[in-house]
């Protein structure tokens, strides 16, 4: 495994424009549900758009954990002092079987919800963020409502229309729009954090080349 901050630097960038793209299609069906809210077409499609945006997110949380945590086992394996002093204090020693089975997803224990609060837990730990989320709030229960719905939406069970009405949708749109407000707080306290080692990073790998 080489040491290659243009490679780390393009994952990330690609996991952070593959979620930005999922918001720019909900803000657009957010406004739309602004001008026209009792349209019955817009509600389904701002359910199911708004929690493939959150899943979106999953993606994120994945890849930049586990670029991070590759990082980790590298300076272990080549007992590079010099890296494991630049990446202390910023991201945890690598990651434990359950953990690495959590972020690659391989035994497909948990659904989406639980996974998601599982992997925001494992993001802040292993960045060392200064930031708690409270699972216990009103409005993680609505994002699992959201959840829920999605799932009736897009995998009906049976032949039952879904029984949809403005005050769900608008609990839905609570609860997504909470999580996308946390969840942005939580990437801008990562991307401050991650700007100063990457840099630090590159002089390492610029000195060595220079060697």
């Amino acid at each position: 495994m080489l040491l290659n901050i243009e490679i780390l630097n393009r994952n990330l960038t690609e996991a952070k424009d593959i979620y930005n793209a999922f918001r720019e299609d909900y803000q657009y069906l957010i406004e739309a549900f602004k001008r026209d809210h009792d349209n019955p077409i817009i509600w389904r499609l701002l359910i199911r758009t708004g929690f493939t945006y959150v899943e979106s997110s999953i993606f994120y949380l994945q890849q930049v954990i586990t670029q991070f945590d590759r990082l980790n086992l590298y300076s272990e394996v080549r007992g590079n002092v010099r890296l494991s002093k630049i990446l202390q204090g910023f991201a945890s020693k690598p990651l434990s079987v359950e953990e690495t089975s959590l972020v690659a997803n391989i035994l497909y224990r948990y659904n989406p919800v639980e996974r998601l609060k599982k992997l925001l837990k494992l993001f802040t730990k292993y960045f060392h963020l200064e930031k708690s989320t409270d699972f216990s709030c009103l409005e993680w229960r609505l994002l699992h409502e959201a959840y829920l719905l999605r799932n009736h939406l897009t995998h009906p069970k049976d032949r039952t229309p879904l029984d949809l009405d403005l005050v769900t949708v608008k609990g839905c749109v609570e609860g997504i729009g909470w999580y996308v407000a946390e969840f942005t707080k939580l990437q801008q306290l990562f991307v401050i954090k991650s700007k100063v080692v990457i840099k630090q990073m590159a002089e390492f790998v610029d000195e060595r080349k220079a060697t």
